[in-house]
């Protein structure tokens, strides 16, 4: 179910991104291919993200981190940026809870927001905003790039945007299979930056909890 799941949204998503132009067509139907070729990867990411959810369970760690410890893991400021007041909520649904915290940070770029969500209170909707992190798929031409990426940390997933005529870059990872986090910059050339700043926010140390 969840390979079926997880190659359906990715073809969904894929076709929407590329749209029906002819010139774009075997870039769509090259990384369906390695979509589906990851499908055994995503089966053994959920079953890794069960696994720890059992753990925590087992431990007594059922609730997500109240947004007090939560505002801990953002920058408390970036070189060149103002950070503005945080914001932060926590949203109890259908017996489900996850926490949320974010800050914006403003200078002569622009604005960078960064948000961290903790759904370690709701598996269930973890697992469906994490699909895409165990999926592998790159597609760039001159308008734009999009894909997932890995990082050092095999607990440490992630997914990146670059709109190459705006400079929008927005990045999310998928950690631990509890957290995840958002980050989108304006006037970039790149994403490196943004991945600069996101390993600066200790993700190790989330993945680990």
């Amino acid at each position: 179910m969840i390979k079926r799941m997880g190659i359906l949204l990715a073809v969904a998503f894929m076709t929407a991104s590329c749209g029906e132009k002819a010139d774009q067509a075997s870039e769509l139907l090259s990384n369906m291919k390695s979509i589906a070729e990851s499908a055994g990867d995503m089966a053994d990411k959920a079953e890794q993200a069960q696994e720890k959810q059992k753990e925590r369970t087992k431990s007594g760690d059922t609730l997500s981190m109240p947004t007090d410890q939560l505002m801990k893991y953002l920058p408390a400021s970036i070189s060149g940026y103002e950070a503005q007041e945080p914001e932060y909520e926590t949203v109890e649904w259908q017996g489900m809870t996850w926490t949320k915290v974010s800050r914006t940070y403003v200078g002569d770029k622009g604005k960078v927001e960064v948000a961290l969500v903790d759904y370690n209170g709701s598996p269930i909707r973890w697992m469906s905003a994490s699909v895409l992190f165990s999926m592998k798929f790159k597609t760039e031409n001159k308008r734009e790039l999009k894909g997932t990426f890995e990082t050092d940390n095999e607990n440490v997933n992630g997914y990146e945007e670059l709109n190459k005529e705006s400079g929008r870059t927005s990045l999310s990872y998928g950690i631990g299979g509890r957290f995840m986090l958002t980050i989108n910059a304006e006037n970039q050339k790149s994403t490196s930056w943004a991945k600069d700043l996101a390993e600066g926010m200790n993700l190790d140390a989330l993945a680990s909890r």
